[in-house]
């Protein structure tokens, strides 16, 4: 008795090969993690405050699920943040939240450099109570 064995392959279709191409280019970020304003994070100009190390270890720890080296020092990136804050979160400034975060990215090799970064958009976004606050961000490689 013979088995007729029949195998149905499915072309690749053109726009698949484009998104996996274009995932490889990006990458999101959300972090569970009440950001940490600059004027927090430093003692002077040098020493970093105990909330800072805190912050930094409590981010790298979220970030370990995310790969690493992913971007290059010759590529150009586009990061764009928003920072879910409540109470008196959004008082801060956005760009003091920047900095520390972007410091961190690249402390945990998310990004070899922020001085690779040509387009940055940072937004504060309300809500209501502590356990919704957060940090999502979105890397993007540039031409």
């Amino acid at each position: 008795m013979m088995m007729k064995i029949i195998l149905k392959v499915k072309p690749c279709p053109v726009n698949t090969v484009k998104r996996q191409r274009a995932k490889k280019h990006k990458m999101e970020l959300e972090l569970k993690a009440k950001p940490l304003s600059i004027n927090a994070a430093w003692k002077g100009r040098r020493f970093k405050t105990e909330n800072y190390l805190t912050y930094e270890e409590e981010v790298g720890y979220l970030l370990l699920k995310y790969p690493k080296n992913k971007f290059k020092l010759e590529h150009k990136l586009s990061v764009s943040v928003k920072f879910y804050l409540c109470g008196h979160g959004l008082r801060f400034d956005v760009d003091n939240l920047i900095k520390p975060l972007l410091d961190i990215l690249t402390k945990n090799e998310i990004i070899p450099d922020d001085r690779i970064i040509y387009k940055l958009k940072a937004e504060k976004i309300g809500v209501e109570n502590k356990e919704e606050q957060r940090i999502e961000i979105k890397i993007k490689r540039i031409k």
